[in-house]
């Protein structure tokens, strides 16, 4: 007689998609801010600064190390 249309939402541990969808702005900004401060703290690192630091468009040049020819120990 009667039919009931049941639909069964997404629910993990009481997170929702919803819950997901509001957080995902903040935790892309704290991923983002985690990124540039590793990049910036192992910058220093000789294979970093010259295969990623140097290759940024704007600030690589401020990176680079020339070493001038009289301090070139070869």
């Amino acid at each position: 007689m009667y039919e009931f249309l049941l639909t069964v939402l997404f629910n993990s541990y009481a997170i929702e998609p919803v819950d997901i969808a509001n957080s995902a702005p903040m935790a892309a900004t704290f991923a983002a801010a985690t990124g540039i401060f590793a990049l910036f703290f192992f910058a220093e690192v000789p294979r970093v600064r010259i295969d990623i630091v140097e290759k940024i468009p704007v600030i690589g040049s401020y990176f680079k190390k020339e070493i001038p020819p009289e301090d070139n120990p070869f």
